[in-house]
């Protein structure tokens, strides 16, 4: 009887780590929150793009060398508001006037809608890697948000 009520007591145990450890996976699973961002952000040079409800267009990327230090450049122009229908239209940027253009060095951020992308990469005369930074907040006093 003894040896019944031992084998009872192991087997309880035993229920009570399974009925745990299925509980915390449960709790796991349900916590998991994907990366709402792209790591990274990709543009080809004269390849107009969307990205956050903007249009994008990379004109340039150069990769140069000044007194022995690696100069690494974007040009390139933005805008938003525009539908997405406009990439395959006669102008990428709509019927309004060409925005104006702008130039970027590694670690200079750009906004597009709501979140800031940082320059990260120039391939020369290829294309930029941008990796999205910051998240404007929603009211006017807030603060920019960094994006882990």
């Amino acid at each position: 009887m003894d040896r019944l009520l031992s084998t009872d007591v192991i087997d309880q145990r035993g229920n009570y780590v399974r009925t745990f450890l299925l509980l915390a996976a449960v709790l796991l699973v349900s916590c998991y929150q994907p990366d709402p961002q792209p790591q990274f952000l990709i543009l080809r040079v004269r390849q107009p793009q969307r990205v956050n409800g903007c249009n994008v267009y990379l004109e340039a990327a150069h990769e140069d060398h000044f007194r022995g230090k690696p100069i690494r450049d974007v040009y390139m122009q933005t805008i938003c508001g525009v539908p997405e229908s406009t990439l395959t239209g006669k102008w990428w940027w709509g019927d309004g006037l060409q925005p104006p253009g702008f130039a970027l060095g590694i670690g200079d951020c750009m906004p597009l809608d709501n979140t800031y992308y940082c320059l990260e990469d120039v391939v020369h005369y290829e294309s930029a890697t941008f990796r999205p930074m910051y998240v404007k907040p929603d009211h006017p006093k807030g603060n920019l948000t960094r994006i882990r």
